[in-house]
């Protein structure tokens, strides 16, 4: 199960995945941003509209095929990452908690620091 959704990077983060893939949570989240988009604009005319700030644009990895060596490495137990500005955070939920297991710039430093292989080895 997954989840996306646009949320406050300073929250904490106990949600526990909602949708079955990683396409299905980001249509999900794709729905909802109009909502949350209208929600950020003031209703004052004059007051700058929230617009967050990078100074460079970070290399994307391929998230789906990291999640599910993420989640290979921890059968039964539902595994999310968290995407924000500072980059990401992996969780994994058990017996009703949520434990972080890594924090990282990019999810592929993240499954790194874990100890797992981040490139697919040729056989």
């Amino acid at each position: 199960m997954w989840r996306s959704s646009p949320q406050n990077p300073a929250a904490l983060f106990t949600d526990r995945p909602l949708h079955r893939s990683l396409p299905a949570a980001v249509a999900a989240c794709l729905t909802y941003l109009e909502v949350a988009l209208a929600a950020t604009v003031p209703d004052d005319p004059h007051q700058p509209i929230p617009v967050p700030q990078t100074l460079r644009r970070r290399p994307v990895d391929d998230p789906g095929r990291l999640l599910a060596r993420l989640g290979h490495h921890h059968p039964g137990k539902p595994v999310t990452v968290r995407f924000d500005r500072a980059g990401c955070t992996v969780h994994v939920h058990e017996y009703g908690n949520t434990h972080v297991l890594a924090k990282a710039a990019t999810l592929a430093a993240a499954v790194s620091a874990l100890g797992l292989p981040v490139t697919d080895h040729p056989r």
